[in-house]
């Protein structure tokens, strides 16, 4: 979708912000797509391979003794109608996915007239039926010049989107029926999908990948054909891609992937939607238009602290962290018994105003002139809207210390507990120092703006 709205062309896209659903030549399609969002992009594990087709409840091979018996049985009446494209969402059971949750696709296709008449399939479609048939169990290799990360590639199969701070994976399983006007199926595809959305933080780009791999097919459906374009909906311009074109036989590996870009004014934000149309189509049947692949937000903005012209886009559905465990100066020592007597590990980021507003307030306190060498060390930062302005309570002055034996923080000890109010604690300089550059480094890799969330997380486990 260009910065006014409108979508790509190639596939009947409109200029809607919403799915298209497809209109359908044929009676009574279901067209189900399915994502649910989980807060963690999960760790890089082996893939799940399904080199054999999945056999699932109601599936052919439930139905007759041999491929070949039940081709012929859904093949009887094929001379009174074309097939059709049934395309569903499944999990490993073979369970068709549908949720409640708004952000999702989950749509019926509606229908129209009826389908043309044609013939028994000849020659080449029973080849390919055959065809179909034998490579149904072959073992199904991916190439190594994917557009897919391997830490997409990597995770299981599952209805849920994994989502890190700059990426977003999916990988799902589905499900292609051809049917007679009847009810009739005549044959079937089975496949796997992993969809990949990778932001930048520095730069107002991101790209949007998709990857069919073909596990099995039954009867003709070895012949169906797929066409995808990658889109966006909302602010955003088309930079370039691939689309997705191919048939869908079993071991086939169909990928495709589109650049987006947007630049914006100082201070907006916007939060397009990627996704993915598809149109499947059988030489022996009708085109289908299906209702698309969705995938999760992605925030771009010009709004970063200090830096009009710098642009970043992100997840904002996964807020950044940092492990204290890593890190063994005074500045984490603070921070650390600051959490531990009751102030937040979660923290938000503030605004200049509110950052120079808890400056002013914090250290206020703390003696003058500073020790040589040391300086004033607030918890929660200045850069929090948690921070010492924030109107929650009063200091604290942790009871630990770092110069000579006896001087806490280079001030008399008043520790507290609970959540509200802030520390302070005079600290080595070059540790404060260090801390203030581990925060801003947090800051610029996950493009924390003003209201986003950071936590900073310490754990005694060994």
């Amino acid at each position: 979708m260009s910065q006014d709205g409108s979508e790509r062309g190639g596939l009947g896209m409109k200029k809607v912000r919403n799915v298209r659903t497809g209109v359908l030549g044929c009676a009574a399609i279901a067209a189900i797509f399915v994502s649910t969002i989980t807060p963690a992009y999960a760790e890089t594990g082996a893939a799940e391979v399904d080199g054999a087709e999945q056999v699932a409840p109601g599936d052919p091979s439930d139905e007759a003794t041999t491929p070949d018996q039940w081709l012929e049985q859904q093949t009887d009446e094929l001379d009174v109608t074309a097939p059709a494209i049934v395309h569903e969402t499944i999990d490993d059971d073979g369970i068709s996915l549908c949720a409640d949750d708004p952000s999702i696709v989950c749509t019926t296709a509606t229908t129209t007239g009826d389908p043309a008449d044609t013939t028994l399939p000849g020659p080449a479609a029973t080849d390919r039926a055959a065809a179909s048939r034998a490579a149904g169990t072959a073992d199904v290799d991916v190439p190594l010049d994917l557009t897919i990360s391997t830490g997409c590639l990597g995770q299981l199969r599952s209805a849920r989107w994994n989502i890190a701070r700059w990426a977003a994976c999916s990988h799902r399983g589905g499900r292609l029926t051809l049917v007679t006007k009847e009810g009739k199926r005549v044959g079937t595809v089975r496949y796997e999908t992993y969809h990949e959305v990778t932001g930048n933080p520095t730069k107002g780009e991101w790209s949007n990948a998709f990857l069919i791999r073909v596990t099995g097919a039954t009867g003709i459906g070895a012949a169906t054909e797929v066409v995808g374009q990658g889109n966006c909906i909302g602010k955003c311009t088309f930079t370039g891609g691939t689309d997705i074109v191919g048939a869908m036989a079993p071991g086939a590996v169909l990928q495709g992937e589109a650049h987006f870009k947007w630049r914006g004014t100082a201070g907006a934000r916007v939060t397009p939607r990627p996704w993915w149309d598809f149109n499947y189509s059988h030489p022996d049947g009708i085109t289908i238009d299906s209702a698309g692949y969705k995938a999760p937000k992605i925030r771009c903005d010009r709004d970063y602290p200090g830096r009009p012209n710098s642009v970043g886009c992100v997840f904002p559905q996964q807020s950044a962290s940092l492990d204290l465990n890593d890190y063994y100066n005074a500045w984490a020592t603070h921070v650390i018994w600051a959490q531990a007597n009751g102030l937040p590990t979660v923290l938000h980021r503030a605004t200049l105003a509110e950052k120079n507003a808890n400056r002013a307030i914090a250290c206020a306190s703390a003696p003058k002139p500073r020790p040589t060498g040391y300086q004033c060390d607030e918890y929660p930062f200045a850069s929090a809207k948690e921070g010492a302005a924030a109107g929650t309570g009063g200091v604290r002055v942790p009871d630990i210390f770092y110069s000579t034996p006896g001087d806490f923080c280079g001030m008399p000890p008043a520790p507290a507990t609970g959540p509200g109010g802030w520390s302070i604690c005079l600290i080595p300089a070059a540790d404060n120092q260090e801390g203030g550059q581990v925060l801003n480094n947090i800051y610029k890799a996950f493009r924390v703006i003003p209201g986003d969330a950071y936590s900073l997380n310490y754990s005694t486990a060994s």
